[in-house]
């Protein structure tokens, strides 16, 4: 399955080999290949983890500063009592201060996810900040970032169902759990004109920390109730995310498309339940201020 998952991933960057000279067929393409990926995997992405997008910077001067806004639809499980409806906005900066550097810094939300069972929902959010290195060569850019994120989840409304002789009992329950953020990313993209294309990586490590629940039960629903270890206190996940992102506008303002996969690297022992393997899909706008720091040393000529 995972096997799949990946060969499926680097068809679509296939398909992106065509944006140099096909950039507004290629587009619509890519799109809509990826909206048929995440119908058709979307039944893995499920868990205290939930995939989302990369901060990609593409920067290529110092003094320019970079806003994001975008949404991110919730996957449809065919396995869920209710699918997962509504957008999870997020918003991304990015900002040269100095030649070669670069500074991110990152929010993300999930909004009423469903859980894999019971109808549960996912409600949290976190930030990441990040401290990176770029490179401009041309009508190429590569950078390498490392940072630090901060966050917490809740799943609410987890039913519960105890026999007391002939009686079954239904009970509503919530488990919240925080977690701190660590990874390393790199990507390297083609800057030309109207549009940019970038492919990356993001290595994440993420523990989880001070869980809170009422019903003792709850971590077995958690964690799927096969393991002797239950509690989360501590645990740590690492992830590997590859990742396809695409602009297309003007020199300002541009339309951005990212797609990526999410792969679960260690930690199997305890796995909050059904992480493995989820993908994501985000659109939104881009904003490019440039010249902040007076004249750039490195002008765009995008």
């Amino acid at each position: 399955m995972v096997t799949k998952l990946f060969q499926d991933f680097f068809g679509i960057l296939l398909d992106a080999s065509l944006l140099i000279t096909h950039p507004m067929r290629s587009f619509l393409t890519i799109f809509l290949t990826c909206i048929a990926f995440i119908s058709s995997h979307a039944a893995m992405a499920q868990g205290l983890y939930v995939s989302d997008r990369i901060n990609a910077s593409t920067l290529g001067s110092k003094g320019t500063l970079k806003l994001g806004l975008y949404i991110k639809p919730l996957n449809f499980d065919e396995n869920a009592e209710v699918s997962s409806p509504g957008l999870c906005p997020a918003a991304d900066i990015a900002f040269s201060p100095l030649k070669h550097i670069a500074l991110l810094a990152s929010w993300r939300s999930v909004i009423n996810k469903n859980a894999f069972f019971n109808g549960a929902k996912f409600n949290g959010h976190h930030f990441d900040l990040g401290l990176g290195y770029y490179y401009k060569h041309g009508v190429f850019r590569c950078d390498v970032f490392a940072g630090y994120g901060k966050g917490s989840i809740k799943e609410s409304d987890i039913r519960m169902y105890y026999n007391i002789g002939s009686t079954r009992y239904e009970t509503l329950n919530d488990y919240r759990v925080s977690y701190d953020r660590f990874f390393l990313q790199g990507s390297i993209a083609l800057y030309i004109d109207a549009f940019c294309v970038s492919f990356g990586t993001r290595i994440l490590r993420e523990q989880y920390h001070h869980p809170q629940y009422a019903d003792t039960n709850v971590p077995k629903h958690i964690v799927g109730g096969y393991t002797p270890d239950l509690d989360l206190d501590g645990k740590s996940y690492l992830y590997a995310e590859p990742y396809f992102d695409f602009q297309y506008g003007s020199r300002t303002v541009k339309a951005n498309l990212q797609f990526g996969l999410t792969q679960l690297l260690s930690g199997m022992s305890v796995i909050p339940d059904g992480i493995d393997g989820p993908a994501f899909l985000s659109i939104g706008v881009n904003m490019y201020i440039r010249s902040l720091l007076g004249k750039n040393d490195s002008p765009d000529k995008n």
